[in-house]
């Protein structure tokens, strides 16, 4: 089986996402790099700033700045309960 993902949107501001595969138990339960996390984290990055009407995102703190400047968002503030930014034009 070819790995792949599926993704459902929930509402208009919720999407979950699903990766199915069979690694005919190679698949290791570990930490991955860095470098691997970010990838992932941008996909989603890509997928929130791809569509206008998703507008918020729950996720953890770290890396979140990198990864949505990297994306086409600005910075607008940072709080102790949330982060706010804001799409480039």
């Amino acid at each position: 089986m070819i790995p792949y993902q599926l993704i459902l949107t929930l509402n208009r501001t919720t999407v979950a996402s699903l990766v199915l595969a069979d690694f005919d138990d190679a698949f290791l339960n570990t930490e991955i790099s860095v470098e691997v996390a970010r990838g992932f984290n941008r996909h989603f990055v890509a997928y929130f700033a791809h569509f206008d009407h998703v507008r918020h995102v729950i996720t953890d703190r770290s890396d979140l700045t990198a990864d949505m400047t990297w994306a086409p968002y600005d910075l607008v503030e940072d709080t102790g309960r949330k982060i706010t930014f804001h799409r480039c034009a």
